[in-house]
């Protein structure tokens, strides 16, 4: 997955497990260090589209939705 699909995926546990769990942190992880990589992940379109036509590439997207987790992470677990 994408940074950004990574990190959708990681609120959504974050938003429904009340104390961080083993798959939360090893997703964390795996945000943190997909921002040092550089591979098809990370700069594959994110975006909307209509499939074959038209496709959207939000820049900022690897940067502000694992941004975004990390902050809901720290707010919520303290860590």
């Amino acid at each position: 997955s994408t940074p950004s699909q990574t990190a959708w995926a990681l609120d959504a546990l974050i938003a429904v497990h009340p104390q961080p769990t083993a798959a939360l942190d090893k997703g964390i992880c795996r945000l943190i260090d997909s921002v040092k990589e550089d591979k098809w992940t990370t700069v594959y379109p994110t975006g909307a589209g209509l499939p074959g036509y038209f496709y959207s590439h939000y820049h900022s997207y690897k940067y502000i939705w694992p941004l975004l987790t990390l902050s809901h992470y720290k707010l919520k677990y303290g860590s």
